[in-house]
């Protein structure tokens, strides 16, 4: 089944408050400054760009302090945000892996300064090509039809929703489901 879901502009606000967008502009913007990651022989990304990341991102619950709680050091694993950017990114050909290092390629080069662009990339390849089942321990049916929630959800809330009515819409859609 294909998805088409309306399209983000650049200029959109909300962007400017999205984690995952800012954190992957940083990234590419990074890399335009600086031509190249380090890469360790395992191809994740060496410590001291990690822990740039960690100062730069501040993804909520993952702030530089709480990392560095528990650790003298960061590896990519100990930041799961990065962990996952750089795996999205490198899908996407936005990056690519070239003798241990990180480079962009052409299309993150000309992304990297969209952010209605980077997230019509990410969002779609994120809800619908990610196995999220993956990094879950017990496996978990999903509750309800993602297929319609996430359909009604792309035509209901083009002009906007509040968090509560959201809920409340996709409380009554599951409880309708099971015949509640």
């Amino acid at each position: 089944m294909t998805f088409l879901l309306q399209p983000v502009k650049n200029d959109e606000p909300a962007l400017a408050g999205a984690p995952m967008i800012g954190a992957a502009q940083k990234i590419l913007a990074y890399l335009v400054e600086h031509e190249t990651i380090g890469l360790t022989k395992g191809k994740a990304f060496q410590r001291r760009f990690v822990h740039w990341a960690a100062a730069e991102f501040a993804w909520p619950g993952w702030e530089e302090d709480r990392l560095f709680l528990v650790n003298k050091v960061l590896n990519e694993y100990d930041f799961p945000p990065l962990e996952a950017l750089h795996f999205v990114l490198l899908k996407l050909k936005l990056i690519r892996h070239y003798k241990l290092t990180c480079r962009l390629t052409g299309a993150g080069r000309d992304i990297a300064e969209k952010p209605g662009d980077l997230f019509n990339l990410i969002a779609p390849f994120g809800l619908f090509e990610v196995d999220h089942a993956a990094s879950i321990r017990m496996p978990e049916p999903r509750l309800g039809n993602w297929d319609i929630f996430l359909g009604v959800l792309n035509t209901e809330a083009i002009l906007g929703v509040t968090c509560g009515a959201l809920r409340r819409n996709s409380l009554w859609t599951t409880r309708r489901q099971r015949g509640l």
